[in-house]
């Protein structure tokens, strides 16, 4: 018996050390998005992302999938209660993301009974949330035991150092070289992204660039400053706790500089992160802790817990007091927030039984927004509306599962004993096993997948930032080991409540890179009450076997389809960049699309590579045969197909209209000649534009698009009514933001036309 429950007690680390595995790999490893190996304009710039791609993801998923099922593995060969409904309500979302990823047709798919069913980037972000979930779910349980407790809590904190480093490495070096890159050739820099020289996207997009904001790996500022503010506060807090300690002779005093080196170097990266949230989320649940340690025992339970819950709250509702202030003031990014609520609203209530699918708000949310609301954004920016607007229902009970761990953390700080416990030498050895196994792991998995684009120098700084990170977790593993386990415990929900303020207002538990480590810092400090089954619980065991085979299914879907599409993907990429042989590239994309038909990402690069070809194969104005353009393997043809998957999509009848546009143009031949084939592509074009219009109202750039068209076809009238609209929603837009709306280039046009034909210009 002995054996088997050494045995079980392995199997808690192993499932910890997956979970965190997992979530610190997608923190400090750049993902690819959902169509990896490609770029916006290939022949700008084709290297293939070497990131973690969508196979490598869902392989992820489901390893983590699987530790799940082995902690209920251990829990039951220990005899002890697992909390159920959470983990109901995580798998019911599961069946969600399923749902929506291969049954249902997606908002953007519906209206036509052509529609394509499902919604692969759904299910790919879907599946990174539901894992995200997962690993908050089995660290509350492998947190009971002390030691893994500590060692997880040790790992996260110690990360610090590497994302301090990585911070110091964006502002100093790779902004700089960012910048070098970019001014070399600005124009093809924004090709790449796809962005337009001079357009306000453009501007938007240099604005962004030149600030010197640390991001770490995940691209974002904000999500960044919330990770390195959470693991500065729980640094505090076992800073606070030695310090504490120091008389009873049970830490020395170069621990106790050690972690305040590592607080330091925190607060350092989350400065250089430039998110004043972050640190206000900081300072709000620094402020938290401390009157939670001073009234833990002044207050009844059930109101400090309810009372503490209900301060998380706060962000959220200081941005629905700037919503109704409107424009008194001149601050602008909590009342963008307002509208983003507003907009989550309205997509509540026109899907409120399964949402829009994790990936299918941008798509919802700009038939829905305000008029003054210029961003188009993927998500609401508040992890409780992101739930229930992209879930439905389910996003509801996992809210509950939400404040449900919140309160749980709450009352396990107000129950924790203030004793200390001493490490035994079996938890100190497996302390330092699971630090290696997951340090190692993720430093693996980092290097390899960014080798391709990693110089002699910066692989050389990966190895040491990620050893230095085995020294500091290493050195708060041994301070924490000594401290009362109700320093540790508030150190842990220290940093989840960080996460959990910040929340209301960012997207960090909502994007890939962070989801997983912010949840696993909020599971950890809902730690379970330890409690004995009662007799066998057969509910338990099927737990388990849906767990063992909802991982088994990830991994099959992973290595067939998902492996299969990104083959072709990375053939077509080659075809591009050995030869720029765009013709066998497009063959080879074919067969991707064929392989994955929910990713509307990928037939848009076949309408990209097509219209490419196109427009390489004639000069415009020279008279090019319409119907060449028309063919079932031509750029319109091909644009055609994706309205017909995906009628909701403004998306898809943008690049038809493009298409036409161009046909339009192409078509036009000798200025003064007869020879004109374009009229017909562009009534197209302008029905396609309609369309967008109609799918995106507030969209300056397709209300530009549509006027145009109406000025080529000799519309006046109808241009007329149009310029004077858009002129509104450009002064509203720029109102809002002064980067925002018509281009210089574009106002200057549309006020010199409406003006030669006697319209009023305001």
């Amino acid at each position: 018996m002995s054996s088997g429950r050494d045995s079980a007690g392995g199997l808690a680390w192993l499932g910890a050390g997956v979970v965190l595995a997992v979530a610190m790999v997608r923190m400090v490893t750049i993902a690819s998005g959902t169509l990896p190996y490609w770029f916006t304009d290939p022949w700008v710039k084709l290297t293939p992302e070497s990131t973690i791609t969508p196979l490598v993801s869902l392989l992820l998923d489901a390893l983590l999938w699987f530790a799940s099922a082995a902690m209920i593995w251990h829990e039951h060969r220990r005899g002890r209660r697992v909390p159920m409904w959470p983990l109901g309500a995580i798998l019911a979302g599961a069946l969600v993301v399923g749902v929506q990823g291969f049954v249902v047709r997606s908002p953007i798919a519906m209206g036509g009974a052509g529609g394509v069913r499902g919604h692969f980037g759904s299910l790919m972000l879907g599946s990174a949330w539901v894992s995200a979930m997962l690993g908050a779910w089995t660290l509350s349980i492998a947190a009971r035991e002390g030691a893994i407790r500590n060692a997880v809590v040790s790992i996260v904190l110690g990360s610090v150092v590497l994302l301090a480093g990585k911070a110091a490495l964006n502002v100093t070096i790779e902004h700089g070289a960012l910048l070098s890159e970019y001014r070399e050739n600005p124009a093809a820099y924004l090709a790449q992204s796809g962005i337009e020289p001079g357009s306000p996207e453009a501007a938007v997009f240099e604005r962004r660039m030149n600030e010197p904001q640390a991001t770490g790996w995940i691209s974002l500022s904000n999500a960044f400053g919330t990770m390195v503010a959470a693991m500065s506060l729980g640094l505090g807090v076992v800073a606070l706790g030695a310090w504490r300690r120091r008389k009873s002779g049970g830490v020395r005093g170069a621990q106790i500089a050690g972690i305040g080196v590592l607080f330091v170097l925190g607060c350092v990266a989350l400065y250089l992160s430039r998110s004043k949230g972050a640190a206000a989320s900081m300072v709000l649940a620094a402020g938290i802790v401390l009157l939670l340690g001073v009234m833990r025992s002044r207050v009844p339970r059930r109101v400090l817990i309810a009372g503490v819950v209900a301060a998380t709250l706060l962000p959220l509702a200081a941005v629905v007091a700037r919503g109704v202030l409107g424009d008194a003031l001149g601050e602008r990014s909590l009342l963008f927030r307002w509208q983003y609520l507003i907009g989550a609203a309205r997509i509540i209530g026109d899907h409120p039984l399964v949402g829009v699918g994790a990936d299918g708000f941008k798509s919802a949310y700009l038939q829905v927004r305000v008029p003054d609301a210029v961003e188009e954004v993927s998500t609401p920016h508040s992890v409780l509306f992101d739930w229930v607007s992209c879930l439905g229902l389910i996003g509801v009970a996992w809210c509950a599962v939400w404040f449900g761990w919140l309160a749980r953390g709450v009352g396990h700080a107000i129950e924790a004993s203030g004793g200390p416990r001493e490490a035994t030498k079996r938890d100190d050895t497996l302390g330092d096993a699971l630090t290696l196994g997951v340090v190692g792991f993720v430093g693996f998995v980092s290097l390899w997948s960014e080798w391709a684009v990693l110089t002699e120098a910066m692989a050389g700084l990966h190895l040491v930032g990620f050893l230095l990170w085995v020294a500091a977790a290493r050195a708060v593993r041994l301070v924490i080991a000594r401290l009362s386990e109700r320093a540790v415990v508030m150190g842990a929900l220290g940093s989840a409540l960080v996460v959990a303020v910040h929340s209301q207002m960012e997207v960090t538990p909502v994007i890939v890179g962070s989801a997983g480590l912010a949840l696993a810092m909020l599971g950890v400090a809902a730690v379970s009450p330890l409690r004995a089954a009662e007799g066998k619980n057969s509910m338990l065991r099927t737990a388990g076997g849906v767990l063992a085979m909802g991982g088994m299914a990830l991994g099959v879907y992973a290595l067939g389809p998902v492996r299969s599409w990104e083959h072709w993907l990375a053939r077509s990429a080659a075809w591009l960049g050995q030869g720029r042989d765009a013709n066998r590239a497009i063959e080879v994309l074919d067969r991707a699309e064929h392989a994955m038909v929910s990713s509307a990402e990928t037939m848009a690069a076949g309408v990209r590579l097509r219209l490419v070809v196109a427009g390489e194969g004639k000069p415009r104005g020279s008279g090019i045969d319409p119907a060449v353009l028309d063919a079932p393997e031509g750029a319109i043809g091909h644009a055609r197909s994706m309205t017909e998957l995906w009628p909701g999509s403004a998306e898809a009848w943008a690049w038809l209209a493009a298409a036409q546009m161009e046909a339009g143009v192409w078509g036009k031949g000798e200025e003064g000649s007869a020879d004109w084939h374009g009229d017909v592509w562009l009534e197209g074009a302008l029905g396609a534009a309609d369309r967008v219009c109609e799918l995106d109202p507030m969209g300056v750039s397709a209300g530009y698009r549509r006027w145009w068209l109406l000025v080529e076809l000799g519309r006046v009238d109808e241009a007329m009514v149009a310029g004077r609209g858009l002129l509104g929603m450009d002064e509203r837009a720029r109102r809002m933001d002064p980067l925002r709306g018509l281009s210089a280039g574009e106002r200057r046009s549309l006020e010199a036309w409406m003006g030669g034909v006697g319209g009023e210009v305001r």
